[in-house]
């Protein structure tokens, strides 16, 4: 991943995260738990934690107030497709698009550099601030 397109991922996922501090209710984000945290599993993936399962209309909610930008999956990369989500996709369609968030703890660099921690350590008022390495 470019330098650009590295820096860009990090400020969409602070902003994300700084809106999810805004919208998510307490008792959603208190549900964070690192030691869970499975970007594969629609249960233990940041929003399934929250809402208990990621294909959930309230997590759809969320992802709409609070990412700015979404990316459709192809195949094992991320692409940007649009600037917003229009409108709630179908359940079926949910696997297809990812807010920033969502694409960032999938990358294993931050699953081994302390970031993913970090962001829920930030989501759960542990941290202040989100300095991503």
């Amino acid at each position: 991943m470019s330098k650009e397109r590295k820096l860009l991922m990090q400020k969409l996922v602070k902003e994300e995260a700084t809106n999810l501090l805004k919208y998510a209710k307490k008792k959603e984000l208190n549900k964070l738990d690192f030691n869970r945290l499975d970007s594969d599993s629609k249960e233990d993936c940041i929003y399934g934690q929250m809402c208990t399962h990621c294909h959930e209309l309230r997590v759809i909610e969320l992802i709409e107030k609070c990412a700015s930008r979404v990316y459709k999956k192809i195949s094992c990369s991320n692409t940007l497709v649009k600037n917003k989500i229009n409108g709630s996709p179908k359940e079926e369609d949910r696997d297809d698009y990812w807010s920033p968030i969502e694409v960032f703890i999938f990358s294993k660099t931050n699953q081994n550099n302390g970031n993913n921690k970090m962001l829920v350590d930030y989501l759960k008022g542990e941290r202040k601030t989100l300095k991503f390495k």
